[in-house]
């Protein structure tokens, strides 16, 4: 169900950008914006960002994604997406899992959330992220910074069959 995305593949790394841009639109909206959501990505910043993207395909598109980085012993959650007609269906809930699995040889993991985007608030409260304060984002934005610690993986051969 979850697929590692190919974004060297320009209409992958398309559909993301689109996937990206609308999610982000409504959470914009949700978060009280006003006036053009300042999201200035492009689908080249996308593929160079050097992130590993994850994904939800229906009908061959992403309909819900997720972005990581590593920097030392800390996975960072930089992307996590929802097409808007998706929302409230426990896609980013799913991705967020995957994410966990994938990087559990890490220490860690840290994610961050517009402060008002209370969807986003309850999901990383209720996976067990705990809140490490606020701080001002772009554009005045109040953002949230969480982490969580993660567990040693038992058996580290099994997920590593699965990526190939």
């Amino acid at each position: 169900m979850i697929e590692r995305l190919n974004m060297a593949d320009p209409v992958v790394a398309g559909q993301v950008w689109r996937l990206q841009h609308a999610a982000f639109a409504a959470e914009w909206r949700e978060i009280g914006g006003s006036g053009l959501m300042p999201l200035a990505d492009t689908i080249r910043d996308l593929q160079e960002s050097g992130e590993t993207f994850f994904g939800i395909c229906e009908s061959g598109e992403p309909v819900a994604a997720a972005s990581c980085l590593t920097q030392g012993d800390t996975v960072l959650l930089r992307r996590l997406m929802v097409r808007p007609d998706r929302f409230r269906r426990g896609l980013a809930t799913l991705l967020l899992r995957h994410v966990e699995r994938e990087y559990c040889g890490m220490a860690q993991i840290e994610a961050f959330a517009a402060a008002a985007n209370l969807p986003a608030v309850r999901l990383y409260e209720s996976a067990g992220y705990r809140d490490c304060g606020e701080f001002q984002g772009p554009f005045g934005i109040g953002m949230k910074r969480y982490r969580k610690r993660l567990s040693p993986r038992e058996n580290p051969g099994d997920d590593k069959k699965q990526d190939t």
